[in-house]
């Protein structure tokens, strides 16, 4: 047995009335089956204030105007007081990357050009014995 069906998402702010915000494509059911699944990701473009928010959702068959099934944060810690806000009201953020430029070794150029025009000398002197 199959049945088509479609949700209705509602979202209550810190336990305020239900607000309609996303209702899904008709989907099919298949009567035992482990496999049905539906996955919703939305995102609160703008309007919603930066709070708390419990899930509610409904299940419709096609052609019936009451739901068949509801699940809310009554049913469900996951949809009880999600900390939620509208996606204008995230804050950008600027990566930055700092690059330490290290040198090593205890000799730097000046140096080495010492050492090297002491060594010249020194083989110098050596020569003329």
């Amino acid at each position: 047995m199959q049945a088509d069906v479609f949700a209705e998402l509602y979202l209550s702010q810190n336990g305020g009335p239900w607000i309609h915000y996303y209702s899904t494509d008709v989907f099919t059911l298949t009567a035992d089956s482990s496999f049905d699944d539906y996955e919703v990701l939305t995102t609160l473009a703008n309007g919603y204030q930066t709070d708390h928010y419990d899930v509610l959702i409904d299940l419709y068959e096609v052609g019936y105007a009451d739901p068949v099934a509801t699940i809310s944060s009554d049913d469900l810690d996951s949809l009880y007081a999600l900390p939620l806000e509208s996606a204008d009201r995230d804050a950008v953020y600027v990566e930055e990357v700092y690059v330490e430029e290290v040198h090593g070794g205890a000799l730097g150029w000046s140096m080495l050009s010492l050492l090297g025009a002491f060594a010249w000398v020194r083989r110098s002197f050596m020569n003329k014995k």
